[in-house]
């Protein structure tokens, strides 16, 4: 997760387009979800890599059609869902007697 954060503003340059960004922040959402599956919370994660392959489909289907407000909006959104899927991840793994609290 950190690799990912610590390398977007670098795969947002590397993608001109935003679909393939998408594509690949949700296939390491999804991996990141089968890491963490014992953890409580990890549903708030899951949510947001389904979240972020919708949008993603949605510009593949080229949706927006360049439209900087609607394009902006998107990511927007996918930015917020993404805050609160990590916050309540953290606040959900915080539980004492979960798989973190145990080793």
């Amino acid at each position: 997760m950190g690799l990912l954060l610590l390398f977007s503003g670098l795969l947002h340059l590397m993608f001109a387009d935003w679909q393939p960004y998408l594509s690949a922040e949700a296939s390491v959402e999804h991996v990141q979800c089968w890491w963490l599956r014992k953890l409580h919370g990890v549903g708030w994660l899951f949510f947001d890599a389904i979240l972020t392959l919708v949008f993603a489909a949605l510009f593949w289907m080229a949706w927006p059609s360049g439209n900087p407000f609607v394009v902006g909006a998107l990511i927007g959104m996918g930015m917020v869902f993404s805050g609160i899927s990590r916050l309540m991840l953290v606040l959900a793994a915080q539980v004492p007697g979960d798989v973190m609290w145990n080793t």
